[in-house]
This record gives structure tokens, sequence and C-alpha cells, in this order.
């Protein structure tokens, strides 16, 4: 393991909703690909999700309060996922 947070949710309106309770902090996780220690605000690296909307996705980066640093996704879930997905967590 690398040490990484992977965490699976729904792109809805552009944000990245976190589907598991665990990871859920006020139901959204922002994602930047900046690192933690760099000196810029998180909120300038923030990638644009568009691509991925109303899709599942698995995003890997480092999970520290409501910020998903180092973010970049390593999956995107098809239709059959995402409607699954939306039905066991009722996105």
């Amino acid at each position: 393991m690398n040490g990484k947070d992977v965490v699976i949710g729904l792109v809805e309106n552009g944000e990245f909703h976190p589907l598991s309770l665990k990871a859920s902090l006020g139901g959204v996780i922002r994602l930047t690909r900046i690192s933690r220690q760099e000196s810029r605000p998180p909120d300038s690296g923030v990638p644009d999700l568009s691509e991925y909307e109303g899709c599942v996705i698995a995003v890997e980066g480092y999970l520290d309060s409501s910020w998903l640093y180092e973010a970049h996704v390593v999956e995107k879930g098809g239709l059959i996922v995402t409607a699954l997905a939306q039905q066991v967590f009722g996105g």
C-alpha cells in the first residue's frame, strides 16, 4: 500500500460526494491536485470534474479534513455501476 486514501463517490453539479459514510465530511470532499506541503491554497488546484458528471469515480490522494490532496481519478464506473451505487447509497 502506498499510504494514499481511495475514496469512491458520485460527481454531481461539479462536486465530489463520497459514498462511504466514513469519508463523508459534510457530504462533500473537495479535490485538489496540489500537495499538502505546497504554500498555495488548495482551491488553486481544484480539477475540472465535468467529464465525470453523474458518474461514480474512485479518487486516490491524501485525505486531510475536507480536502483530498494530490487527487487523481483512478477509475470511472460505467452506467450499471453508477446506477447500482445510487440505489445502494441513496444518491
